[in-house]
């Protein structure tokens, strides 16, 4: 809920990540207002939803009249700073907290290409049209093979709890695309095993997002270590091409293309 009364803009916020999280600015896109915030700690929301109140005084007009051109500023307890877009909504309809569907684990027998054989996962052809994100559970290890094209369509995204192994070769890509433009990337999100991407690239991809939950990264590694090595990203729609969060890493021969805020983000443990 956002309210700009006499100077004063009123936001009720709620965390909904596994982390807590203090709080830093408001401001539009491109930092031309910003308004400091100080001395406020979200812990993450339970099963029951809570709203924390800030008060802002001294806000511009203009900057208050532009409700869709507002980010909040955050940082956990490593000392980066994330940025995340203001989305109103009415305090008593919960739909959109409802809709964020990060809240799956596993949804792979949706999908006719997946075959899983013992602890594998893999897909079937060479050309494969994910419409629908898909949630890996733990305790696999996905394989995409050589030559095998993810086109991501409809806004969809992948999230794997288990490690991936893309093993493409230097005549033979493997290639995670987005041909509406819609496709929200790759997540993976604490893997107990390495991965590794060989020989991949990642072209014309936004960040994952889901209802009042979103990634800056179009593939984003969180406490999920990783070997990286001949791969590029080319024209993603994001804040960071490659985000890389409390894991460890290897990366070679790695090529950074198109128009990014920032083409790698890497936070330590």
């Amino acid at each position: 809920m956002i309210r700009f009364s006499d100077g004063t803009l009123s936001i009720k916020v709620v965390n909904t990540n596994d982390l807590d999280i203090e709080l830093i600015s408001v401001h539009d896109e491109k930092y031309k207002s910003q308004y400091q915030i100080s001395g406020i700690y979200l812990q993450p929301t339970g099963d029951d939803v809570e709203y924390i109140a800030i008060e802002i005084d001294n806000v511009d007009n203009d900057f208050a009249d532009d409700i869709g051109d507002m980010y909040i500023d955050y940082m956990y307890d490593d000392g980066n700073v994330w940025t995340a877009e203001i989305i109103p909504f009415t305090m008593h309809d919960y739909d959109m907290y409802n809709s964020t569907d990060i809240r799956i684990k596993n949804n792979i027998d949706e999908f006719d290409f997946v075959s899983i054989t013992d602890n594998t996962i893999s897909f079937i052809g060479d050309d494969i049209e994910i419409s629908q994100s898909m949630y890996i559970p733990k305790g696999y290890t996905v394989i995409i093979n050589a030559g095998q094209n993810i086109n991501l369509t409809n806004s969809a995204y992948i999230i794997s709890y288990s490690r991936i192994e893309s093993k493409g070769t230097d005549l033979n890509e493997v290639n995670f695309c987005s041909s509406d433009g819609t496709g929200r990337g790759l997540y993976v999100c604490q893997a107990p095993e390495y991965s590794s991407l060989e020989y991949t690239s990642f072209t014309n991809l936004d960040t994952p997002k889901s209802g009042i939950w979103g990634l800056t990264g179009s593939v984003t590694f969180y406490e999920s270590d990783v070997n990286i090595s001949n791969c590029s990203f080319n024209d993603n729609v994001c804040e960071d091409a490659l985000n890389i969060v409390r894991s460890d890493f290897v990366i070679s021969t790695v090529c950074f293309q198109g128009h990014l805020v920032m083409h790698l983000m890497l936070t330590s443990q």
